[in-house]
């Protein structure tokens, strides 16, 4: 159901449009053409990589087409920015929007070379080391795009659909050198759910949640930000595990 290729093009994606990019550059490219092609020259570079590692000529016109329309993609989410009075809820349904077009495009394209071509290959030599050592190359890439999932795009994504929530702090907390130790327990939780999951031991995920809940017990942020946040970190990890593992 999930071929290497959609798998490739996927990791690609998150790496690109997450990891190599930083919150400044993307608040850029809604103000400036040259930071979208800014963004569009380091984009690429993972899946150039990746699709390095399974290279075939038929894959440069997918290659090229995925490029040009992820560029297009951003662009006219850069105009609708620009020309329209952005607002919490806009922005929210233009960054849904935008990402789900962006996937959508890598699930067509998919779709059409495995139509054509069937699943992409790797080199002779890698192949020949993944026969040899019985790997299962499509569950070490759907485990890989399950790990770059969970962290920097959760945390990107639950910061611009819940940034209008305000968190209630103390002064004595505001002088806390520590920054971003909620995105930093996020990952963590997230992590070992998703160990926790692969072993099948979901009893043991209660206990993780109930661990997190009384070490926040005394804490001065907002209940309702607190619960709001561990359901999310929950559905973000449950829901691409059930998509990529269970559904498979």
């Amino acid at each position: 159901m999930y071929t290497n290729f959609l798998m490739l093009l996927l990791i690609s994606h998150f790496i690109g449009d997450y990891y190599l990019q930083s919150a400044e550059l993307a608040e850029l490219k809604q103000q400036k053409f040259i930071y979208v092609l800014k963004h569009g020259i380091i984009y690429p570079l993972p899946c150039l990589i990746l699709l390095s590692l399974v290279f075939n000529v038929s894959l440069l016109l997918y290659f090229g087409l995925y490029f040009v329309l992820h560029i297009g993609v951003d662009l006219l989410k850069s105009f609708v920015l620009k020309t329209h009075n952005s607002d919490h809820k806009k922005n929210k349904a233009i960054y849904v929007i935008d990402q789900l077009l962006h996937i959508l495009i890598i699930v067509v394209l998919s779709i059409i070379y495995s139509s054509n071509y069937g699943d992409v290959k790797f080199l002779g030599f890698i192949e020949s080391w993944i026969t040899i050592n019985s790997i299962n190359t499509n569950e070490i890439l759907r485990l890989i795009l399950l790990i770059v999932i969970i962290f920097k795009p959760t945390n990107m994504t639950f910061k611009v659909l819940f940034d209008n929530l305000k968190i209630k702090r103390d002064s004595k907390e505001n002088t806390d050198p520590i920054k971003n130790m909620g995105a930093t327990i996020g990952n963590l939780e997230r992590a070992l759910m998703i160990v926790l999951l692969i072993l099948q031991q979901y009893t043991a995920i209660g206990l993780v949640i109930a661990g997190k809940s009384i070490a926040r017990f005394n804490s001065n942020i907002a209940v309702e930000y607190f619960i709001i946040g561990t359901f999310y970190s929950i559905l973000a990890t449950i829901i691409p595990f059930t998509i990529l593992w269970e559904l498979c």
